[in-house]
């Protein structure tokens, strides 16, 4: 049975960039069928440039030039929604792709059925695309945060999902979220989500990017400099955020119900997923009262979370660990 495969691509005044990795995608050894690039409302040349890709490539090149700035996670949605592919393959504008990053993907999900999302490793760059011999992998090996599944890995741009995948993850919602920590999260609880240990890409940190996270920087990681942002900071507001996409996801698999649920053809059966959800509902509640308390009452409740096995819904020890040490 053939794939048919789709890029979904956001760009954002990316004249400088945008070029290169537009051309790293037409020299794939396995061509995609189509990609939507959605621009949203660039001022520089990222319109021409687009255009003049469009008039050459030798697949289909189907343009959104957005009306008003919808902002790069809206934006992304968008370009999800419009991909009619099999396999959709999320894409910055600012990074450049390996030759047979696209064959190994098809490839890994031809055999693997039940996948419903890949990511790959990715070498983290300068702005000239000259190696820092760090990968992304690397960088959360080294600062101790990788976790079970390498479950941390939520980078959008090396990440490619099964259009199957969209009756749950699309719309992605406004929660300031993230549309990659949403579509990985979701894929994670329903048991389809998987990790490529190999490197498919360069990923460009030229000091502007969207994203900043803290494992794609151009020095060595380590568990001191992930964990100094929030030392000392009250993150109820990031709880809230986690506990409302959660729910989110819990809402969605009942409305989906389970007859049309076994179209996901997910890893997991339905009742343990919503089981699975309420539990995480109840571990981020409960994490989330830690800084209600003082620090005598935050090590108690970091142990009996610990006891309960909540911790499996964050990153382990690792988190308890963090917990006990705030």
């Amino acid at each position: 049975m053939t794939t048919t495969l789709s890029i979904a691509m956001t760009t954002y005044n990316g004249e400088r960039y945008l070029p290169k990795q537009l051309e790293t995608i037409a020299l794939q050894s396995r061509l995609p069928d189509e990609i939507v690039i959605c621009d949203d409302r660039s001022t520089d040349a990222t319109h021409d440039i687009i255009k003049e890709f469009a008039a050459s490539a030798p697949f289909d090149v189907r343009m959104v030039f957005n009306a008003t700035n919808l902002g790069h996670e809206r934006n992304f949605s968008q370009a999800i929604s419009l991909a009619r592919g099999d396999v959709i393959f999320l894409a910055d504008q600012d990074d450049a792709w390996y030759p047979d990053k696209l064959s190994v993907v098809e490839q890994a999900f031809h055999d693997d059925p039940q996948a419903l999302l890949f990511v790959n490793d990715a070498l983290i760059t300068n702005e000239n695309l000259d190696s820092t011999g760090r990968t992304v992998l690397g960088q959360m090996r080294a600062a101790g945060v990788l976790g079970p599944s390498a479950k941390s890995l939520t980078l959008g741009c090396a990440t490619a999902i099964r259009s199957r995948l969209l009756d749950l993850v699309s719309p992605i919602p406004h929660l300031n979220y993230g549309h990659d920590s949403w579509i990985h999260d979701f894929t994670e609880v329903l048991g389809g989500r998987r990790v490529l240990h190999r490197v498919l890409q360069l990923y460009r940190r030229h000091g502007h990017n969207a994203s900043t996270w803290a494992f794609s920087s151009r020095s060595r990681a380590s568990p001191i400099v992930v964990m100094r942002p929030s030392a000392g900071k009250d993150l109820t507001s990031e709880y809230e955020k986690r506990l409302c996409a959660i729910t989110l996801m819990r809402e969605r698999i009942v409305a989906l119900g389970p007859d049309a649920f076994e179209e996901i053809r997910s890893g997991r059966d339905y009742e343990s997923i919503i089981s699975d959800l309420a539990s995480a509902i109840t571990a981020v509640e409960t994490r989330k009262d830690m800084f209600r308390r003082g620090w005598l009452g935050r090590k108690r409740l970091a142990a009996a979370m610990l006891t309960k096995g909540q911790y499996r819904h964050f990153l382990g020890w690792r988190s308890f660990a963090k917990d006990m040490i705030r």
